[in-house]
């Protein structure tokens, strides 16, 4: 897990979770009711044990093998609507590497019985996360959760799905404002903010009162209240990515607005598979597309993203590797097994060279490591074919993504930050490149 700084603490309210170095800030107000999320979700759910991606009993262990990510960016204007979205969501439950995320942060000490803030730090992390997958990982480009927006999300479902605020606060039933009560509007509530003195329990000691400001809202119906924790939210993304894709109007802030703010809402508690309403605010910049939508007859595909891409080959060769493999520019291209966490790139070699007998699916042949969230993420690969570019992070002189700078020791797990590699063995030759 990352430490939260010091720009953040000054705003974090004073309920807060200290687990080792790391200081959690909770943002969702106290008064949102998740009581049915564990009911529905585990207590009384067959199929899951806990809210932790292993737990949930409808995703096989080859379906999360198949949705690992092996560091390929995704280039959104290169690729037809369904192709990202399968590369990016391999299911609607599954964002692509969310699993080995997940297990890299442990960001719930009791994957049982996460606690608001906990639930909120993952949120940021695995949004993040989404962003990296099509090379957003600068720190201008990092999702920040927001206290107002967190209120203000919660605001705008008890507006919407309950009378609390209507004797008080009187208004033109449907509209953005309020009430909401018979009203088919999913935006209703978007604007109602109480006074601030109805704000102040919702809100940390001497944080200034909530007001209207610049942003945007998307009210999500695609995320269920039986579903754990941790992919919950996924469905508020991926079917999102699927109706609109990636230039959707809903889309757009997943990946580009800096602030957001998040609140879940039972529709019926007694419903064991109710949706959980998603209602996600956004303020702060408006950060540039990077990429161009291939409709428009000025879009250059080749032209597009964040900078370097795995679409540019690494210089080859080098001398990095340990012996008997070469980095080459490219590398095999089956993965092999799962990404695992290394304790050094030297490591990642010796398990290619524990599994490199042909009965191994043709041999290990290959490995990539790279940083990621303060962790060394390895895999293997094999296969006849050897034609991937290497990830952009399986790079020596890359310091990965969230992770410090180069020779740095992560805050959240102690890891020095190595770097990372793309070695293959060089006495394979491939049969077709």
């Amino acid at each position: 897990m990352h430490t939260i700084g010091a720009a953040l603490l000054s705003l974090a309210p004073i309920v807060a979770l200290t687990l080792g170095e790391t200081v959690l800030v909770q943002y969702t107000p106290d008064q949102a009711d998740w009581s049915t999320f564990q009911d529905k979700a585990t207590t009384n759910n067959r199929w899951n044990d806990a809210h932790d991606p292993d737990s949930v009993g409808w995703i096989s262990a080859s379906a999360w093998e198949d949705a690992a990510w092996d560091g390929t960016v995704y280039n959104p204007s290169q690729m037809s609507h369904s192709a990202f979205v399968a590369a990016i969501c391999p299911s609607v439950d599954m964002i692509r590497g969310i699993r080995e995320v997940f297990y890299a942060a442990n960001p719930f000490a009791d994957n049982a019985a996460p606690t608001k803030a906990e639930v909120d730090e993952w949120h940021r992390i695995a949004l993040n996360h989404a962003r990296a997958l099509i090379g957003y990982t600068s720190a201008d480009r990092q999702a920040v959760p927001d206290i107002c927006m967190h209120a203000r999300a919660l605001w705008g479902d008890e507006r919407k799905f309950t009378t609390m605020w209507d004797a008080a606060y009187p208004g033109t039933t449907g509209s953005a404002y309020g009430p909401c009560q018979g009203s088919g509007n999913a935006h209703c509530g978007a604007t109602f903010i109480p006074t601030p003195e109805d704000q102040a329990p919702y809100l940390p000691d001497g944080h200034p009162p909530c007001t209207t400001q610049q942003g945007s809202e998307g009210v999500l119906s695609g995320p269920k209240a039986n579903i754990p924790w941790s992919l919950k939210w996924s469905r508020g993304l991926c079917n999102t990515l699927h109706a609109e894709g990636f230039w959707g109007g809903h889309t757009g802030p997943f990946f580009h607005r800096e602030r957001f703010g998040f609140s879940f809402w039972d529709t019926d508690q007694a419903d064991a598979s109710s949706h959980a309403v998603l209602r996600g605010k956004w303020t702060g910049s408006r950060m540039e597309n990077l990429y161009c939508n291939p409709t428009d007859p000025d879009c250059d595909p080749n032209n597009t993203g964040p900078g370097p891409t795995t679409s540019e080959p690494t210089p080859a060769p080098t001398s990095y590797c340990p012996a008997g493999y070469d980095d080459v520019g490219v590398r095999w291209n089956w993965g092999l097994g799962k990404v695992t966490i290394a304790t050094s790139h030297q490591a990642c070699a010796d398990r290619c060279n524990q599994y490199s007998a042909p009965q191994f699916m043709g041999g290990c042949k290959g490995y990539m490591t790279g940083m990621y969230s303060g962790m060394l993420f390895c895999r293997s690969y094999g296969g006849n074919v050897r034609s991937q570019p290497c990830a952009f992070f399986a790079q020596p002189t890359s310091p990965g993504v969230n992770s410090g700078a180069l020779g740095s020791t992560h805050g959240g797990t102690g890891t020095v930050n190595v770097g990372g590699q793309c070695c293959q063995n060089t006495t394979f030759v491939p049969t077709a490149v």
